[in-house]
């Protein structure tokens, strides 16, 4: 148990330095900025378009848009305020995360054999099932990480477009 530790602490030292994971953790940041943007204009749009459409609309016809209309809105804003927020902020954690946890988890691989490190280490005596736990441990303190993260930017956006919209 005692060689899974040490072998889980330098493979956390080793992918403190890898840039890929800090763009990796960027790239899910991004993504839930790009989410939350991509709803407060569809917000700002069916806003719009129902001023636009009630107007046109035939005197009889007006209530029943209107509501149409509202009920969308709201959907909408719902959507783009805490809590109801953390529905499209967990739908973004989990599988674009997903994927990003598993680009991370094929490169730290991929690195050990590109830099030669995994065959010497196996040569000198270490199991093979301290490397694989030691790689599924670092890959799950990863994915926490990345959870952490994304439920931190996702209540600052969140939280942004509450006040944005006057809530």
């Amino acid at each position: 148990m005692m060689d899974l530790l040490v072998a889980l602490r330098w493979e956390l030292f080793k992918a403190r330095r890898l840039r890929m994971l800090w763009v990796l953790l960027g790239l899910l940041v991004l993504l839930l900025v790009l989410s939350a943007g991509i709803s407060y204009q569809a917000y700002q749009d069916v806003r719009r378009y129902a001023r636009v459409e009630i107007a046109e609309a035939a005197t009889a016809d007006r209530p029943a848009r209107a509501l149409r209309q509202e009920v969308l809105a709201a959907a909408l804003r719902a959507n783009l305020e805490l809590p109801s927020a953390y529905g499209g902020i967990s739908g973004v954690l989990f599988f674009p995360g997903f994927v990003l946890i598993s680009i991370a988890g094929a490169t730290l691989v991929a690195n050990e054999f590109g830099w030669g490190t995994m065959q010497r280490l196996l040569g000198r005596g270490r199991r093979r099932w301290v490397m694989v736990g030691a790689k599924l441990g670092l890959v799950a303190i990863l994915a926490a990480v990345g959870v952490v993260v994304g439920l931190a930017a996702g209540t600052a956006i969140a939280s942004l477009t509450s006040w944005r919209l006057g809530s």
